[in-house]
């Protein structure tokens, strides 16, 4: 550091680097030059302080001076990605470790990444175990990204993680237990969006399914989720899950939108799913859920969606189900379901979609149903 003489730029006296002299005498070169030529060997005028300032900020070395280099363990696990990923983050390199300058990576006043945003990028591999070393990570987003081979259990070490997307790739494996470490967990997504299906028996509960470049997950949804008590959105769609609906998941009191569709789960729907009310959207559609309806759904005040079709479900329709105001989307159709349509779906004011094709039902359909006004879909 030395002190920049007011002959050299005319600026009030400051202090600055060598590097960002230089670069503001390139910076007001031709300022300069027209002062010259108004002088006429008069005394030269002070710039003011603001615009010396302006010019200095302005200068290509600014963000060199102000940059945030990364911490020591950043720069590894960047290392380690571009040696998986055979990808190199924009603006960054190891002779360039600065994190002001790196796209869609951003970090923390101490060189700590806090968020990853790398959705639709065409990756490849698989997740490095080196990602325990962030530490301080808050959001990851790789969904999209062609990525393969299993989720690392190290990923429960990042227990400041409140955003994680993994959707969209091709991933395999089961579930890692240490996810549920992850208490400070709002949004996870690990599904498919974009999976499509194929009916090919005329029995519709029979179908194939078609996957493609998607997430393949498989084993049972574990029950350590339930630990994630901040969750708000989880979406496991669309993979190969088996076995049935842990009971744990009645803990995620902050849940607003569950997606457990297209899986292969069996078993019952669980009653501790009754304790969800902050739920508004339900969707196990395509499964092998058996057993009825639980009764206790009727405590899901909030719900909008309510999805249960192509499963094997039994039992009658639970009156709960007709207390649910906010409905707008009810679908129940293609499972076994029994016993009458209750006059009470007049409740449902709010209903747009209906489904209840394909199911055991009897007795007359209800003059009641011509009540909802909002009706679309049946």
């Amino acid at each position: 550091m030395r002190r920049l003489r007011r002959s050299s730029l005319n600026c009030p006296p400051t202090w600055a680097p060598a590097a960002v002299a230089a670069a503001a005498v390139a910076a007001v070169s031709r300022q300069r030059m027209a002062w010259r030529e108004r002088r006429r060997g008069q005394h030269a005028a002070v710039l003011p302080l603001a615009w010396c300032l302006a010019a200095l900020a302005a200068s290509p070395l600014a963000t060199m001076v102000n940059a945030v280099p990364f911490d020591a363990s950043q720069v590894q696990f960047l290392q380690v990605c571009q040696w998986v990923w055979g990808h190199t983050f924009h603006g960054w390199s190891a002779t360039n470790p600065n994190c002001s300058t790196a796209t869609r990576i951003k970090c923390d006043s101490s060189g700590m990444i806090v968020e990853i945003d790398m959705t639709s990028y065409r990756l490849a591999g698989s997740i490095p175990a080196a990602i325990s070393s962030l530490a301080n990570l808050r959001s990851l987003d790789l969904g999209a990204c062609q990525l393969n081979e299993s989720i690392p259990a190290e990923i429960g070490s990042l227990t400041n993680l409140e955003y994680l997307s993994l959707n969209n790739n091709k991933l395999t494996g089961s579930i890692p237990e240490t996810l549920g470490s992850l208490t400070s967990l709002k949004y996870l997504d690990l599904g498919n969006h974009q999976v499509t299906y194929l009916i090919v028996a005329a029995v519709m509960s029979d179908f194939t399914r078609h996957f493609f470049n998607q997430n393949q997950l498989t084993g049972s949804i574990p029950a350590a989720i339930g630990s994630l008590e901040n969750l708000t959105f989880l979406d496991l769609r669309g993979n190969q899950l088996t076995g049935s609906i842990p009971t744990a998941i009645g803990s995620l009191a902050n849940l607003k939108s569950l997606h457990l569709e297209y899986n292969e789960l069996t078993g019952s729907i669980p009653a501790a799913i009754s304790s969800l009310t902050r739920l508004e959207n339900l969707q196990l559609d395509y499964n092998y859920l058996t057993g009825s309806i639980p009764a206790a759904i009727g405590s899901l005040t909030q719900l909008v969606i309510l999805n249960l079709e192509q499963n094997q479900l039994e039992g009658n329709i639970p009156e709960g189900v007709f207390s649910l105001l906010s409905l707008e989307d009810l679908y129940l159709g293609v499972n076994k379901l029994t016993g009458p349509i209750s006059s009470s779906i007049s409740n449902l004011s709010s209903l747009r979609s209906l489904k209840l094709q394909a199911n055991r039902l009897n007795g007359t359909i209800p003059y009641t149903i011509g009540g909802l006004v909002r009706l679309i879909h049946l």
